[in-house]
C-alpha cells in the first residue's frame, strides 16, 4: 500500500505531545500507532520519525592536515494525537411513563455503529465504534446482558432502568487498507428511564355469551 505523507504547516498537527498513549497499535509505513483508553473515548496517537540527510561536507580551498568531517544526519519526530468517542446510546420502554402492576414492559437499547473522521499527522484517518456488549441495571436489583428484554412489573414502586453499552474500536487510514482492531473497548451510559407503577391491577378481559343488560345471570356477566 503506497502512502503519501503530508505534514501541514499548522502547529496543531505537529509537535503535539502524544506521551499519553502507551498501548502499541501497529504501524503503517513510517508511522507508529499507539492508543490510550478513557472511560467513554479513545486517544489515538501517531509518531513519525523523519531522518534528514547529512549535510554536504565543505571542500577546503587549501590543503589542510586535518580532514573535514561530514556532519551526521538528524532525526525529527513528529507526534500527534486525536480523540474520538461513540454516539451515546438510548433506552426506549414500551409502554412508557405510567404502568400498572402485572403488565409487561419491553426495554430496547438504541445504539449504532459510527465512524469518526480525524486527521492524524495530517493524514485522513477513520476510527470506528461498534456496540458489542450491553449491561442493564434496574432499581429493583435486577440485571441483564441482553440487547433487548421484556420484564413483568411486580412491585408497586417506581422502576428505573440503566444501560451501559460497550463499543469495540478499530481504525485505518482513509486511503485504504485493513481495519486495525484495538485490544480494549470503551463504555458509554444511556440516560436512565423511569417508570411510575400504579397500584391497580391491569384489568382482565371478560368474555360473555349474551347481552348482560338483558341476561344479568348469563356466564361472564
Amino acid at each position: 500500500m503506497a502512502i503519501t505523507f503530508w505534514l501541514p504547516l499548522a502547529p496543531a498537527h505537529v509537535a503535539v505531545a502524544a506521551s499519553s498513549c502507551n498501548s502499541a497499535a501497529g504501524n503503517s509505513g513510517r508511522i507508529n500507532f499507539s492508543s490510550k483508553f478513557r472511560t467513554s473515548s479513545v486517544v489515538l496517537c501517531g509518531d513519525w520519525a523523519k531522518v534528514t540527510k547529512p549535510s554536504t561536507p565543505t571542500v577546503p580551498k587549501k590543503p589542510v592536515t586535518k580532514p573535514v568531517s561530514q556532519s551526521p544526519g538528524s532525526t525529527i519526530v513528529y507526534t500527534h494525537s486525536v480523540i474520538a468517542a461513540p454516539t451515546r446510546p438510548k433506552i426506549t420502554a414500551s409502554p412508557n411513563g405510567q404502568v400498572a402492576i402485572g403488565s409487561h414492559v419491553a426495554f430496547r437499547s438504541v445504539s449504532q455503529s459510527v465512524t469518526r473522521y480525524r486527521y492524524l499527522l495530517g493524514i485522513p484517518t477513520q476510527i470506528k465504534f461498534t456496540p458489542v456488549g450491553y449491561f442493564w441495571r434496574f432499581s429493583d436489583g435486577k440485571t441483564s446482558t441482553a440487547k433487548n428484554l421484556r420484564r413483568r412489573i411486580v412491585q408497586a414502586a417506581a422502576l428505573s432502568a440503566n444501560l451501559k453499552v460497550s463499543f469495540s474500536v478499530k481504525f485505518r487510514l482513509a486511503s485504504g487498507g485493513a481495519w486495525r482492531l484495538l485490544d480494549r473497548t470503551v463504555q458509554l451510559n444511556a440516560a436512565p428511564v423511569r417508570l411510575n407503577v400504579s397500584t391497580s391491577q391491569k384489568p382482565k378481559p371478560r368474555y360473555v355469551l349474551y347481552n348482560c343488560l338483558q341476561r344479568p345471570q348469563a356466564p361472564g356477566c
